[in-house]
């Protein structure tokens, strides 16, 4: 088995997941207020007050927004919030216009995230995060699942404005690669995974996912094959083993014996056959002869009358 593992770490395939390319995620870098484009906000999805769809389209209106932030006093960043705020629609709409929000992004995505964000606090994400383990559930689906409470912590740390939001994400990495490697069902491929270190969750996945499809199959079946084998050899007929070259005719014989032996018997105890006592023949009584010829009284009632 260890021979195995070290040709399966070896091969090009499993060096190949070792390193996940990481890319920063592409920001707008406007010198010129003439250069934001206005079609690209018009291009983003309306908000009709779904709280499961608010954190995908806050962060995509965040990101067009923090773009522009550095010409706040210029009208093309004036025309770029319309845009915004005339996709928020609906029950999200009349919050914004119950409440008098002003015409500020920031008072908008305040007052939005008061209504339809998670409240939570960050270490309520994290727990929550740690319960997951795979179960039933396939390894892409438990990665998904894992990944999605990990951005839900990241997407806390990001709008918390906190000058440690670094090391905090770093952290809230760390302990999805921790759950996703306890969690896992196999312990050939948490093994694995310990040892390999992966430093985000995506190698992590990678990992797992080409020595669980290629490497953990056959390690069940290698290791179910002696056992089969053994318990076929102890449950072969007796006609077979008789002839079995492995077996001399003494050592048949007395594994014969001692099956016989350790058969069950019943704790009855078995009844002797009944054998009839001789009988003996009857004795003669003796009678007295005085009485031998007497009648009855009613035969002398009868001959009085």
């Amino acid at each position: 088995m260890q021979n195995r593992l070290s040709e399966i770490e070896s091969s090009q395939s499993f060096k190949g997941v070792s390193m996940v390319d990481q890319h920063e995620a592409i920001r707008l870098h406007i010198n010129d207020p003439m250069e934001i484009d206005l079609e690209l906000f018009k291009a983003l999805p309306l908000f009709e007050g779904n709280k499961d769809q608010y954190r995908s389209w806050k962060s995509q209106v965040w990101t067009f927004m923090d773009g522009i932030k550095g010409f706040t006093n210029h009208p093309r960043y004036y025309s770029a919030l319309g845009i915004v705020r005339t996709k928020i629609t609906g029950a999200a709409a009349d919050i914004l216009t119950n409440h008098n929000t002003k015409m500020n992004f920031y008072s908008i995505i305040n007052r939005l995230d008061y209504t339809f964000a998670d409240q939570r606090p960050l270490y309520v994400h994290l727990e929550e995060m740690k319960k997951i383990v795979q179960g039933r559930k396939t390894l892409a689906e438990f990665h998904s699942e894992v990944s999605k409470a990990l951005n839900l912590a990241l997407s806390k740390i990001e709008m918390s404005e906190n000058q440690n939001s670094g090391s905090m994400k770093d952290y809230a990495n760390q302990e999805a690669v921790r759950t996703f490697i306890v969690g896992l069902n196999s312990k050939y491929t948490s093994g694995t995974l310990y040892s390999h270190n992966p430093k985000d969750l995506e190698t992590a996945h990678a990992v797992a996912t080409i020595y669980h499809d290629n490497v953990n199959r056959q390690f069940e079946i290698h290791s179910n094959l002696p056992r089969r084998n053994e318990q076929q050899r102890f449950h072969q007929p007796d006609d077979k083993r008789k002839y079995n070259p492995r077996f001399s005719e003494g050592q048949v014989y007395s594994h014969r014996e001692d099956r016989q032996h350790h058969q069950y018997r019943p704790n009855v105890r078995v009844q002797r056959k009944y054998q009839p006592q001789q009988q003996l023949a009857p004795e003669l009584m003796e009678v007295d002869s005085s009485q031998q010829y007497q009648r009855p009284t009613y035969y002398f009632n009868q001959h009085q009358k």
